[in-house]
């Protein structure tokens, strides 16, 4: 569902920050984010996994092997058996009120797997800003105590794609319960 069908369905006052990373427009910055980084987290260089025999298997981009076909060599990302399902995300490295999840900078998205994406918003803060006459100004808002940031919960990942439930995916206390329009001019 796109953008302007999504509004006209819920309307601004009940729309929510996860409803925006369903939206088709969304989901296409996203594939161009996951594209450009080829399908690999940039932290640890893992993929996203996929089951196979009862193991999740992931490729490792530092790593390669080659595969010996007899008249042909291949050289392939390394397969490995990792212990949990591994998802890519797109990071926003900043937040800026008022945009919608797709204005942002190739420069400004990256794609992390869902652990180190959790493991950042664990170490590290991600700002959050408000533009002003052209400007970022950066506001003093507090991340949320459940999910540190992140609007996830990796372990969670089974139940509604691990959104935090304490914050519903915006991260911040103090947008916690507020209406959704600030994401949209």
């Amino acid at each position: 569902m796109n953008f302007k069908d999504l509004l006209s369905t819920i309307g601004k006052k009940n729309l929510k920050y996860k409803d925006l990373l369903r939206t088709s427009e969304w989901l296409e910055r996203r594939d161009q984010i996951l594209k450009r980084d080829e399908y690999y987290c940039i932290k640890c260089g893992l993929s996203g996994t996929i089951w196979h025999a009862g193991k999740y298997i992931s490729f490792d981009k530092k790593k390669l092997v080659n595969l010996d076909f007899g008249d042909r060599e291949i050289i392939a990302d390394y397969p490995i058996i990792v212990e949990k399902k591994i998802q890519l995300h797109v990071h926003h490295n900043f937040y800026v009120l008022g945009r919608l999840p797709w204005e942002y900078l190739d420069s400004e998205l990256s794609t992390l797997c869902n652990w180190c994406h959790w493991e950042l918003h664990q170490t590290e803060e991600v700002k959050i800003y408000q533009e002003i006459e052209n400007e970022l100004k950066e506001l003093s808002y507090h991340v949320c105590s459940r999910c540190n940031g992140a609007g996830i919960l990796p372990k969670y990942l089974h139940i509604d794609e691990g959104i935090c439930y304490k914050c519903e995916g915006v991260r911040y206390e103090e947008l916690i319960g507020k209406t959704q329009s600030f994401w949209f001019r």
